[in-house]
This record gives C-alpha cells, structure tokens and sequence, in this order.
C-alpha cells in the first residue's frame, strides 16, 4: 500500500471491510442486528393480523352482555301491529340466546332498514340490551359490540321464526322482503 504521506510507513489493516470501512466482525453484527430487529417486526405485524383478523365471537359476547337479564320483550317495531310479547323468566332468555348462531363469514355489513322486530333484554325494570331483527336472518345489536349486523345461519333464522311462533309472535310480512 502506498501511504500518502512519505513520513508515515503504510499500514495493512486487515479484517476490515472495503465497503463500509468497519471491522468485518462490526459488519456481521450489524448485519445481525438487522436481521433480529426485521424479524421480531414481522412477528408483530403478524400478532396484529391475527388479532384483527380473528373470528368475532358473536354468541359469547351477546351472552356475557346479557348475563344479568331476566326477562325479554318481543315487540313489532310498529307498535300497532300486535302487543309485545313479555316473558319474564332467566330461561327464556336462554331460549332466545340458544337458538342465536352466527355465520361469521357472511357477517359483514349493516342493511339500511331499521328492522321490524325488536328483541329486549331486561333486568329489573330497564331494558339493557336490544337486538333487532333484519329480513328474518340478521340481527342487529342496538349500542352493542357488534360491528355490523349479524347473520344467522340457515337453521338458526329458522330456529328464531319457530321460537317466536311458538310464542304466539305473528312475524312481519316485511320479513319476506328481498334482501342482498
């Protein structure tokens, strides 16, 4: 090597890269650095997807919101259609909450409508929680922790128009209307 100044004999730096000018073992440190902190960021952008994008637990919610009813109304939403429906035991609000099973992945929007049912839920006087039911196969949690509304499968939308029968509910004629 040829040292630009005559007076000062070259030195050979070994081990040093011509790259960036640092020590080779620096370089592999930094290298590895590098590679420790892009791998724990891409473990963190996966737990944030698999935390947003993790199945809604529909039932579970609704249930632990309403653990403390202890009764339920059915009611039109157009009040001069029929008298609401009162029932005033724990079990009947387990009967509703029993037939309730959501299909998550058609879970995904808000229909315009108000709905023609309301289902409350009661504890002591208040009424806590309300559901109201859209086209006969999505429910809507009025303030409740849903994001959009709620569609039934098959066999539960069945399941709740039974239910309601059986309890003497004459189900709206809206509840044939088309709906995407």
């Amino acid at each position: 090597m040829n040292s630009p100044d005559p007076f000062i004999p070259p030195v050979k730096v070994e081990n040093v890269s011509e790259s960036s000018g640092l020590p080779k073992d620096h370089e592999k440190a930094r290298s590895l650095r590098f590679s420790v902190c892009a791998l724990f960021l891409s473990l963190g952008l996966l737990g944030l997807l698999a935390f947003f994008l993790r199945p809604l637990d529909w039932e579970g919610s609704l249930r632990r919101a309403v653990e403390g009813a202890e009764g339920v109304v059915i009611k039109s939403r157009n009040e001069s259609d029929q008298a609401p429906i009162l029932l005033h035991q724990r079990k009947d609000v387990l009967s509703i909450l029993d037939v309730i099973e959501v299909d998550d992945r058609s879970s995904k929007y808000s229909c315009a409508c108000v709905g023609d049912t309301l289902i409350q839920f009661v504890a002591g006087n208040e009424v806590e929680h309300v559901l109201t039911v859209h086209h006969g196969k999505h429910l809507r949690w009025i303030d409740g922790q849903w994001p959009c509304d709620a569609e039934l499968t098959a066999k539960s939308a069945q399941e709740l128009d039974d239910l309601f029968v059986r309890l003497g509910y004459q189900l709206p004629v809206a509840k044939s209307s088309p709906h995407p």
